[in-house]
């Protein structure tokens, strides 16, 4: 027997549930993930696996993702095939690590995900709430994370990743722990292959490039470059998804990222497992890790588990800490402090944002869309008397004193 017109041609809807992202003022779709847009994401993921997005229509069955969460292909046909076992509307959760790790990072979030709706049913934000929920499995693996023993007492942590990636995105916290847990699965699939025999493929042409089975030797050669991209000889760039007109710098060490177009990585910088914008900028002697840059910022400073928005800018000398030694980061979400998912979190700078040469921001905290934060002027050397005798001076309000 056929199937029905509702039953071959599912809809894909987005539920409107957030308006903008906290700490970053810019509307969930707006926002970057994984080189693009959360709206370009989520539209591509209900493409591939085969669902027209478009508005709500109770006389097909569907597939419903809120506006600030983030999909993958997988995850889209995972909610199909779940739905359709069960036979019946339900709200989707995800399951195994992730749930548990998705507990840390809600954040105070409340409210469906994802859902199944079968024909008749309407999408109705209340309604599926009310809905009983099942939990969304697929291929997931913990990623350890080496740490300091002193300071977390193990000697690493535990991350979950999956092909079936269902996470909230309405809190800077979350839009980077959704970029970080993403990167690995889509820099796997778009690198080595979606199947075994592309996977086969693509990591033995690397091997024979590298003529090495030295794993670091086949990362180098394992990756993705987009057009007119400039890399200098002398740069490391392992495992990176590159947009086109990319440029890498002499002796930059660049390390499973994704740089969308026009993105520079200037000489002597060291950028690992990040998201950048389209013509984001990381200065010469900077230092990335675990961050997410969007479009047009630049960091000349050091951060980790950090963003910056738009537009803003890290000078040279500042350094955005990501950990508190006295107790776990706590971030401010929704009026209220959350303890920061693993006890870690950097600090947002909003879009627009300057902050200066010298300035050391606190792990957790959020600086506010278009301000300039400079270091006191008392600290900054303006004056110099006219006659100096030979000594060792000090810095005090503006000018010199003896030490």
């Amino acid at each position: 027997m056929a199937r029905s017109t509702a039953t071959r041609e599912p809809r894909g809807v987005l539920l409107t549930v957030a308006r903008t992202i906290e700490g970053l003022g810019c509307a969930p779709g707006d926002a970057l993930f994984l080189g693009r847009s959360v709206a370009e994401r989520q539209e591509r993921a209900f493409i591939a696996a085969g669902v027209r997005p478009g508005d709500d229509d109770p006389e097909r069955e569907r597939v419903v993702v809120a506006n600030d969460v983030v999909v993958f292909q997988a995850t889209i046909e995972g909610i199909l095939e779940l739905g359709r076992q069960k036979g019946e509307a339900v709200q989707i959760r995800p399951g195994g690590e992730l749930e548990r790790f998705l507990g840390e990072a809600e954040l105070g979030r409340s409210g469906v995900l994802a859902a199944y709706l079968p024909p008749g049913i309407p999408a109705d934000a209340a309604a599926l709430s009310a809905l009983p929920t099942a939990e969304l499995s697929g291929r997931e693996r913990l990623l350890d994370m080496p740490v300091h023993h002193t300071q977390f007492g193990a000697d690493l942590l535990q991350v979950p990743v999956s092909d079936a990636l269902l996470f909230p995105v309405g809190h800077w916290l979350q839009l980077l722990w959704a970029n970080l847990l993403g990167l690995g699965p889509f820099l796997w699939r778009g690198l080595a292959g979606p199947s075994l025999p592309h996977v086969i493929f693509n990591i033995g042409r690397a091997w024979l490039g590298a003529l090495s089975i030295d794993p670091y030797r086949i990362g180098a050669r394992l990756g993705r470059r987009g057009k007119g991209c400039r890399i200098h000889p002398t740069a490391v760039v392992e495992g990176c998804w590159l947009g086109d007109g990319v440029e890498i710098g002499a002796n930059a060490v660049v390390r499973g990222c994704i740089l969308a177009d026009g993105a520079k990585i200037e000489e002597l910088s060291v950028v690992d497992f990040s998201v950048l914008g389209k013509q984001a900028l990381v200065q010469r002697q900077a230092m990335v890790r675990f961050c997410l840059l969007e479009h047009g910022c630049a960091c000349a400073g050091q951060m980790q588990l950090g963003v910056l928005g738009s537009d803003a800018a890290l000078k040279h000398g500042a350094t955005l800490m990501d950990i508190n030694y006295s107790q776990g980061v706590r971030v401010r979400a929704g009026g209220a402090l959350h303890r920061a998912p693993l006890g870690l979190a950097g600090v947002c700078v909003g879009p627009r944002s300057i902050v200066g040469s010298g300035i050391k921001v606190a792990s957790g905290r959020v600086v506010p869309p278009d301000l300039v934060v400079l270091p006191s002027p008392a600290q900054v050397l303006s004056r110099f008397p006219a006659r100096l005798a030979k000594g060792t001076y000090s810095v005090k309000n503006g000018g010199l004193e003896p030490s």
